[in-house]
């Protein structure tokens, strides 16, 4: 049988030749000259992740209940100041009450000499406003003036002047009773009118104390404490009588941090222009700056001719027709004859701010209540165009 007849029908394997083996030119797989080296098994599992975790959750925990404890004793402590300020604020109201009923004896008095009824007068609040007050030592100034120089004069030519009579000042002109005007001076009722109602007024000397206090203190890290309340009291007129305006006063806000750094104190006025600037105050003037600042003694008022050896840098500014905004660093490191020393300390002892702080306060005068707008323009009708009096 052939070859060709006995493979027909069976499977046969089909020869791919002799293997060739490794090719002795190429790297084995893994060494060192390998193109791939060899991957070692790499395991996330970390057995101590939970643990890890939870460890600084407890201890983000633990500073936030640390955090909170401090909060809480610094707001006992600040409630603790507040409160002791109040308290020493209304003994000086008692005293300047008590102050102020002496003085009424002698309006009594001097009404009876002019021949008017002293049941007449009306209670006097216990804050004047700071113009009235102005205009009465300017007052007293010039009569004393007058007074020496009448003496003079009577020593000089032989005269000889004793027990001059007074004349009792009189709040009587044009038939007019001026002691029941309804503002706190003449001539001040259309500015009083144009500007906006005591209720939206005080609103806006609020937010500028909160603006400026968080403002602050984020520049700085300042903290805050509070000398006395906010106030609204109503005021007197230049004739011995109630107004129907009102002065409104924050509480003095002020830090008993010292502030010494230079750049530090620059960095607080700057940002104190920016937060007034925000909240419509022009105006704005560092009165203690030799070349902003006019119309001071630098020396006599400030301690120093130039910034860096000043006591007290004070910062004004004016908001509407009748509010003012003060700001004060006083530094007494750079007191070098402790007369500013004795002054704030002089101060605090009364119940003001404490020496070395950083304070700041708003003042509006001149309030006019939305709910009076009508009544004040009734009592006024009769005084318009008509000559008021001298002031008292």
């Amino acid at each position: 049988m052939r070859d060709e007849d006995a493979a027909v029908g069976e499977p046969t394997t089909p020869d791919y030749g002799a293997p060739t083996g490794a090719d002795a030119n190429l790297p084995l797989y893994g060494s060192k000259d390998s193109v791939v080296p060899i991957e070692h098994a790499v395991s996330d599992f970390d057995p101590k992740a939970a643990a890890n975790v939870a460890a600084r959750a407890r201890a983000a925990t633990r500073r936030a209940r640390e955090a909170a404890d401090r909060r809480r004793a610094k707001e006992a402590r600040a409630e603790a100041s507040v409160q002791a300020f109040r308290e020493r604020r209304a003994r000086e109201a008692q005293r300047a009450q008590a102050r102020i009923d002496k003085a009424d004896q002698a309006r009594a008095e001097r009404f009876r000499l002019a021949g008017r009824d002293p049941a007449t007068l009306r209670p006097r609040v216990a804050r004047r406003s700071s113009a009235a007050r102005d205009r009465s030592a300017r007052r007293r100034r010039l009569w004393g003036v007058a007074g020496a120089f009448i003496l003079v004069a009577g020593v000089g030519t032989g005269l000889v002047v004793a027990n001059l009579p007074e004349s009792p000042p009189t709040s009587i002109s044009d038939g007019l009773d001026w002691s029941s005007y309804p503002g706190v001076s003449d001539g001040e009722s259309p500015s009083v009118l144009i500007n906006e109602r005591q209720e939206q007024i005080i609103a806006a000397d609020t937010a500028l104390v909160e603006a400026m206090a968080e403002a602050l203190s984020e520049e700085t890290g300042l903290g805050w404490n509070q000398s006395g309340i906010d106030t609204l009291t109503r005021q007197e007129n230049d004739w011995g009588g109630t107004s129907m305006l009102s002065e409104w006063r924050s509480a003095d806000w002020y830090t008993t941090e010292p502030i010494t750094d230079l750049d530090t104190k620059a960095r607080i006025i700057e940002r104190a222009r920016f937060v007034l600037a925000e909240h419509g105050y022009d105006g704005v003037q560092l009165v203690n700056d030799p070349v902003e600042g006019q119309g001071y003694n630098l020396d006599s008022d400030f301690g120093g001719s130039t910034l860096a050896t000043q006591v007290i840098w004070r910062l004004q500014a004016k908001g509407n027709r009748f509010t003012d905004f003060e700001l004060t660093i006083t530094d007494l490191s750079r007191d070098t004859d402790g007369r500013f020393a004795r002054a704030a300390s002089e101060t605090e002892r009364q119940g003001g701010v404490p020496p070395n702080s950083v304070h700041f306060a708003v003042r509006s005068d001149r309030l006019l209540a939305a709910s009076d707008e009508r009544e004040f323009n009734e009592r006024r009708e009769p005084f318009v165009r008509k000559k008021a009096p001298p002031p008292f």
